[in-house]
């Protein structure tokens, strides 16, 4: 991440008008640095080069606005972006996820669909299938996309995950303790971030095993965690005290959310 952002800054050395170089700090400040309201400025400044960049109009809804809780307008932004790009299947399911995120799960069951009728192999959607169909109690439904996710991506450790999780919630504990034992396997002999080992545990009865993985990956400023508010709506922990610290130190809290709010763009 450092070697990254040396290279951003160089880039902005160069051409100091150069968009996408200020969207790849913006990814920086929210993955690495965790500071939300930088992320803002960085996008408003590519904006400001390149308003017809579709990748970073998208990116303002969901590395800014929808991790610090302002979903609707997440959704209007990520609806601009497909003006801008209506074929790009990252923000087609950026805008799907944004769906799910605000508990609107039948219009994202329809939004997920018509994505994966293009690119049926697009993992992320079939996790969130799996966690929102558990959910709500679909368990021959959220099984049916674990496995269908796992049909894809056996080894990669997302995937992996949440269709432990996703297993664990409808009941199926043996597949589920199959699949995190494959999980701690592949974690012997390659590096697995601890947010994806505590994911796997984010079920009824393992509360101290998510909370201990989570309290690793923020030591380890695990990237994947800035999306730990927005995974709130279906966690089986979502209630839990420990949740409010996590997001307290991840710079999510409700405080860090409004002393980002002020950081918006026009029009």
């Amino acid at each position: 991440m450092p070697r990254a952002q040396a290279y951003a800054r160089k880039a902005i050395e160069i051409d100091p008008q150069l968009g996408e170089a200020y969207c790849s700090l913006r990814m920086l400040e929210n993955a690495w640095e965790w500071n939300t309201e930088q992320c803002g400025i960085e996008i408003c400044r590519c904006l400001e080069r390149n308003p017809n960049y579709a990748m970073a109009v998208a990116k303002y809804a969901t590395s800014y606005l929808q991790p610090t809780g302002r979903l609707e307008e997440g959704a209007t932004w990520l609806k601009r972006a497909l003006v801008l790009d209506p074929l790009s299947p990252h923000v087609n399911a950026d805008f799907a996820c944004n769906l799910v995120y605000r508990g609107l799960f039948d219009q994202f069951e329809q939004e997920a669909a018509r994505v994966l009728a293009d690119d049926p192999a697009f993992l992320r959607l079939y996790w969130f299938l799996g966690k929102s169909r558990a959910f709500r109690g679909n368990k021959e439904g959220a099984a049916k996309a674990a496995e269908r996710s796992l049909g894809f991506a056996p080894e990669d450790p997302a995937t992996l995950s949440f269709a432990a999780a996703t297993h664990a919630t409808c009941g199926n504990e043996s597949r589920a303790a199959e699949l995190r034992g494959k999980l701690e396997f592949l974690a012997q002999i390659r590096y697995i971030p601890s947010s994806f080992r505590a994911f796997c545990y984010d079920s009824p009865g393992f509360e101290d095993q998510f909370f201990d993985w989570l309290a690793l990956g923020i030591e380890e400023r695990d990237p994947v965690l800035r999306a730990l508010a927005m995974l709130r709506c279906f966690s089986s922990h979502q209630s839990d005290l420990r949740y409010d610290l996590a997001l307290e130190k991840l710079g999510l809290s409700e405080q860090h959310v409004a002393q980002s709010a002020p950081v918006d763009l026009a029009g």
